[in-house]
């Protein structure tokens, strides 16, 4: 058997090791939406929204007046509870080949070749682990999963809410959430974007917006109790958040 020199090998042992804490990382529990989705529920505890703090009771029926949300439009749609992915599916996957081009695999009913969503978190093995990543998803006032759309957060000045007491802001395609939860979103996306590194997610820009978030709406005990569950569940840590909670147990 050769043996390797030893920077040879040191080499060989810090890629290995890097891949490996890459894959320990990702999602490796849940394979479809459907079964990520009851775990929302689950390590959601309080039963409130995700960034409007309203609370929804066990129909998934929200009580708007509970946090002082005015729908925009669909009253009807603003009542439910609908599972958001923070960092939407068209960001994560939209530059697989899945989702540009489709796959020999995706083929409807009818016969039909298909492409986009559906075919990349079904056929793309790290769009199909990201995109069923309990991490990345919450539960959300229907109206506003809706309105948000795929648009990406930036900071809009001069903020003026259509939704009430809840200060969420979409204009031009953008969206600007409430800044008690700039620093969930922004390490929502720190993460996805460090355990995925194949999607691309974010740009240098964008992740020194999300660091300064981050460090302006520090993690809370809320987020760390809520980072355990969901290692509990799925088998891995936000590893952003995990190193600030950290911090919050130093003397």
């Amino acid at each position: 058997m050769k043996c390797l020199r030893l920077p040879t090998l040191v080499f060989w042992l810090s890629g290995f090791l890097f891949a490996q804490n890459i894959t320990d990382n990702r999602n490796h529990t849940f394979k479809s939406f459907s079964s990520v989705k009851k775990a929302v529920y689950e390590i959601t505890e309080d039963h409130k929204t995700f960034y409007c703090n309203c609370t929804y009771d066990s129909k998934k029926q929200i009580d708007l007046e509970s946090c002082g949300y005015k729908p925009r439009k669909n009253i009807k749609r603003a009542a439910r509870v609908e599972i958001e992915h923070v960092v939407p599916a068209e960001k994560l996957c939209g530059n697989t080949r899945e989702w540009k081009q489709g796959n020999p695999a995706c083929i409807d009913s009818r016969g039909k070749p298909y492409k986009g969503r559906r075919c990349a978190s079904e056929h793309n093995e790290v769009c199909k682990m990201a995109y069923n990543d309990l991490h990345n998803l919450r539960p959300a006032i229907g109206e506003l999963n809706n309105d948000r759309s795929n648009y990406p957060f930036r900071e809009i000045p001069g903020k003026k809410s259509v939704y009430g007491k809840c200060t969420f802001i979409i204009e031009n395609n953008m969206a600007d959430p409430p800044d008690n939860v700039q620093g969930d979103i922004a390490r929502i996306y720190l993460h996805m974007n460090d355990a995925y590194p194949e999607l691309k997610i974010l740009n240098p820009e964008e992740t020194s917006m999300y660091n300064k978030w981050s460090g302006e709406d520090a993690v809370t005990i809320q987020e760390c109790a809520k980072n355990k569950k969901i290692h509990a569940l799925q088998g891995n840590y936000n590893l952003v958040i995990l190193r600030e909670c950290k911090k919050l147990d130093s003397p």
